[in-house]
């Protein structure tokens, strides 16, 4: 992590009340060299969402699309909703994406994003990690195992507007 991270998300999130913070990340080698910049932010930016529209707007034109990432390690969550909606990973050899499937159930119970421009987590890549070693022959299974645990949050939640126009979620998630 960047040096003074926690100081300064700590600093944004006392100025500016949100459910999740995002932040941008370098990818490094296994060296530790910076081989690309992940700038989903280009400057700060609060999203509110009023209703449940805007709220899948979000979600389907920032999320899905990788405009913002997904990934776990880019985020702070507010542990009273993940408490609240009984939100935890699953299991990566079951669905495709853990943390792309917890980050899209959190954000079906927030009110507020908080996306910062700065970079505070360098994400090293290995050759043998386990992003590159997945097994062609689940992807599959695995994406259809994320739309279902996804479509139950909503349906459980009587999201009523995710639940109308789930299969453009089911359709960015298969492209």
């Amino acid at each position: 992590i960047e040096s003074g991270m926690l100081n300064r998300l700590f600093e944004w999130m006392s100025e500016e009340d949100a459910d999740l913070y995002s932040y941008n990340v370098y990818k490094t080698d296994e060296q530790g060299t910076v081989t690309e910049k992940l700038l989903f932010t280009p400057e700060n930016r609060t999203v509110s969402f009023y209703n449940e529209k805007d709220r899948f707007v979000y979600v389907t034109e920032q999320l899905m699309q990788y405009k913002t990432g997904w990934e776990a390690w880019s985020r702070v969550f507010r542990r009273s909703i993940i408490e609240k909606n009984k939100l935890r990973f699953q299991n990566c050899a079951e669905v495709f994406a853990e943390d792309y499937l917890f980050t899209f159930q959190y954000l079906l119970f927030t009110q507020k994003v908080n996306q910062l421009c700065a970079v505070f987590y360098y994400y090293r890549q290995r050759a043998n990690s386990l992003l590159h070693s997945v097994d062609k022959g689940s992807v599959l299974r695995r994406l259809y195992r994320w739309a279902e645990y996804a479509a139950t949050t909503v349906k459980k939640n009587q999201l009523s507007y995710f639940r109308k126009h789930f299969s453009m979620i089911y359709f960015q998630l298969m492209n």
